[in-house]
């Protein structure tokens, strides 16, 4: 049976974009994460998305939204002899007891991520059934902020009769393959070859996903066998946040489309940052460097405590072990724009990240920018 989309839940406040009616945007997520991370979807991405399905390891109803078993056709023999699929079966006994799912959270985090492996193949053939008139297949984890005006206008530049699986690359030996939480993107005739490549020869992808040890290689891997290889798309997608991202020239004047282990309160933050650009008209495409305006810059001081900037360009051995000994040593290093002193360690950056606050429990760290270079460094890449 054919699953359905799912309808956007209220009117959209975006813009109507040229290209909207072409893409289908898929969620893949996981019963344990789904209650906690779909509904900032749903009031925020999904409310400009005319076509999009989520697909998970339990069919449920989500804040009125159906999600879909991904894993529902796979065979009997693999799901009852195979260990991964204890987690799938556990899903199952938690629900029949009427037990909330999302306990299973504790201590279950390895056996979610070894079932969602088994995910990627079957989802390809789902998502195909799903909006088999689209031209593109967005696929996006629970996680993934996306730009979805820039995505469309980014998926302009290709052309969607040709076979393209695109994403931000990653390497396993000699294989590249596009980084699943980033996003990435297929056209349909790659999805079709795929899909019927794969109904033709089940059991021995059933086998490469039995021997590989993440799902988004499984794709990647999967892809190859059709002569498919990866259009590398980083840092257009983009497997960081704003606040883990460096800010160097390699991303500054590209358009964002995608950042990753984004919470739900980021991906508000974002989508609101990208109604306001869109109301006021502003051209051209949302840029890293725009995001670094608004998300990092007003952030960042000369010092502050208990925050993590990420440094971790040098280790240095500076005059005394302090913060400020700390700053000295960042300001002899002509390349440096920033450090981070926590006791007994001064390690310092070339490269410009914000970074966050130290988690509860964490070392209690200071960091500080030398401002005058990073102000150099945004008049040198404008």
């Amino acid at each position: 049976q054919q699953p359905q989309q799912s309808q956007p839940p209220r009117e959209p406040v975006c813009p109507q974009i040229p290209g909207a009616e072409d893409v289908l945007v898929i969620m893949k997520t996981g019963a344990s994460e789904v209650q906690q991370k779909l509904p900032v979807h749903l009031e925020t991405t999904f409310r400009c998305v005319p076509h999009f399905a989520v697909f998970s390891d339990l069919e449920e109803e989500v804040a009125g939204v159906h999600v879909h078993d991904t894993l529902d056709q796979v065979s009997e023999q693999i799901k009852q002899t195979n260990p991964d699929f204890q987690f799938y079966h556990q899903l199952r006994e938690y629900r029949a007891a009427g037990r909330n799912v999302s306990e299973l959270v504790q201590g279950s985090s390895q056996a979610a991520w070894n079932l969602d492996r088994w995910k990627f193949l079957p989802l390809m053939e789902k998502a195909l059934k799903t909006r088999p008139e689209a031209k593109w297949f967005v696929f996006i984890e629970a996680d993934t902020a996306i730009v979805w005006s820039n995505l469309l206008e980014w998926l302009q530049r290709f052309d969607p009769s040709k076979p393209y699986y695109i994403g931000g690359q990653s390497w396993v030996g000699e294989h590249q393959f596009g980084h699943g939480g980033t996003g990435f993107v297929v056209s349909n005739p790659a999805l079709s070859m795929l899909v019927e490549k794969r109904a033709q020869n089940l059991d021995s992808f059933d086998q490469l996903t039995a021997n590989t040890w993440v799902g988004d290689l499984v794709l990647g891997e999967a892809f190859e066998t059709v002569g498919i290889y990866l259009t590398p798309a980083w840092p257009t997608l983009q497997g960081e946040t704003p606040y883990s991202l460096d800010y160097t020239e390699h991303h500054w004047c590209y358009p964002v489309v995608s950042w990753h282990h984004m919470p739900p309160e980021w991906i508000k933050a974002v989508w609101e940052f990208e109604q306001e650009w869109l109301s006021s008209n502003k051209l051209p495409a949302i840029r890293h460097r725009d995001i670094f305006a608004q998300f990092v810059w007003p952030y960042i001081q000369q010092e502050r405590t208990m925050w993590d900037n990420l440094s971790d360009d040098f280790e240095e051995t500076p005059l005394e072990y302090t913060s400020d000994g700390c700053r000295a040593a960042c300001e002899y290093r002509l390349e440096c724009v920033q450090w981070l002193y926590t006791e007994g360690r001064c390690q310092t950056g070339a490269v410009i990240k914000l970074g966050g606050e130290v988690e509860e429990g964490g070392l209690d760290g200071t960091s500080g920018w030398v401002m005058e270079r990073i102000q150099l460094f945004m008049q040198n890449v404008e």
